[in-house]
């Protein structure tokens, strides 16, 4: 009696395809219709909304880190076996590093700064760092889409093993 088992190692780069293309579609959706409709709707001068926003990045932050870390396995897992290059490795890493920077420094930052501790003035104006944490925010989030997309490139040339010869 002969026991087959199939190679796992085809299911990595579909596990990594779907970890990129859902963090990475829903970091569009997040930057390009949520918070565009949010201010569109006025709920930036809300107060409550520092709050509101912390507590919606924060969410899709661990998220990002679960799919950072899934990203990171399964590149280490296809490169066990292959000299393909440290910039792969190196990529994924800094998708991981990425998420961190946003779940443990962009993120709080910015909700610190959000909050209304100026209760007393009438209007006390947004802080001018805020403006730098956005910008940070943005080309991180434009330097994470070009490396996803170029793993996804790189995952389109991965060879795919033969399957197992029967004993």
């Amino acid at each position: 009696m002969t026991i087959r088992t199939s190679n796992p190692r085809p299911l990595w780069p579909a596990m990594i395809m779907g970890a990129l293309g859902l963090w990475l579609g829903g970091s569009v959706v997040l930057d390009c219709v949520v918070m565009p409709s949010l201010y569109q709707a006025g709920m930036m001068t809300q107060p409550g909304f520092a709050v509101a926003g912390y507590q919606v990045f924060s969410a899709f932050n661990h998220l990002e880190l679960c799919l950072a870390a899934l990203v990171l396995s399964g590149v280490l897992a296809l490169l066990q076996d292959r000299r393909r290059g440290l910039w792969v490795g190196l990529a994924a890493l800094g998708l991981l590093a990425i998420a961190l920077v946003y779940a443990y420094g962009l993120t709080p930052a910015m909700a610190g700064l959000g909050l209304d501790l100026h209760w007393v003035e009438a209007d006390a104006g947004r802080p001018a760092a805020m403006d730098w944490l956005h910008g940070s925010y943005f080309s991180l989030e434009v330097l994470k889409i070009s490396v996803g997309l170029v793993l996804i490139k790189w995952l389109a040339t991965v060879p795919q093993p033969s399957p197992a010869s029967p004993h």
